[in-house]
């Protein structure tokens, strides 16, 4: 994560909120406030989910707040005990090259984890820079996890803003320490 702010640090002329959902698995919480911690010590304001949120709904959040990133803790399809998280760019898609290479080589610059400033938080304690994702988008997430695929007006939404040029939304992922 700390690579990652850093790589946002640089890249970008302003500083815009990053958003940074997880989810249901059970390191995934601690890991998201690990990744709040990093980003807000860094000086970033951050929208989170206080609870788990499918990996679109991250995507379709940071699109609302303007977000110059999200991050989706998630170990995807890999085995349950592994975890890392998805990395999306201020287009909302996930990261692709040159950008992917970008941050990889950040994060290999950090320092390691026990190094890296933090605020330990962890999702629902209040945190100054650090805001929870409620009203609609708290909603759709609750309505998407009791009725899969039944919610399909803000997911619309979302991908129309997703999709490049081409037509095509990049699909690679960074893994690094929080």
């Amino acid at each position: 994560t700390k690579g990652l702010a850093d790589y946002l640090g640089e890249h970008r002329d302003e500083i815009a909120p990053v958003v940074v959902g997880f989810d249901g698995r059970t390191s995934s919480r601690r890991f998201a406030g690990d990744t709040v911690g990093v980003f807000t010590a860094a000086g970033f304001p951050v929208r989170y989910f206080p609870t788990p949120a499918p990996t679109p709904l991250v995507a379709f959040a940071a699109a609302e707040y303007d977000a110059t990133a999200a991050v989706v803790v998630t170990a995807s399809h890999n085995p349950p005990a592994d975890n890392g998280y998805k990395v999306y760019d201020e287009n909302t898609a996930q990261i692709i090259p040159p950008v992917d290479s970008a941050i990889a080589a950040a994060i290999d610059r950090a320092p390691g984890a026990a190094r890296v400033p933090r605020h330990e938080w962890m999702p629902g304690e209040k945190q100054l820079l650090a805001e929870p994702i409620g009203g609609d988008l708290a909603e759709f997430s609750r309505i998407e996890r009791e009725h899969p695929g039944h919610s399909p007006g803000l997911v619309g939404r979302r991908q129309s803003r997703t999709v490049g040029a081409e037509g095509e939304v990049g699909h690679r992922r960074v893994i690094g320490q929080a």
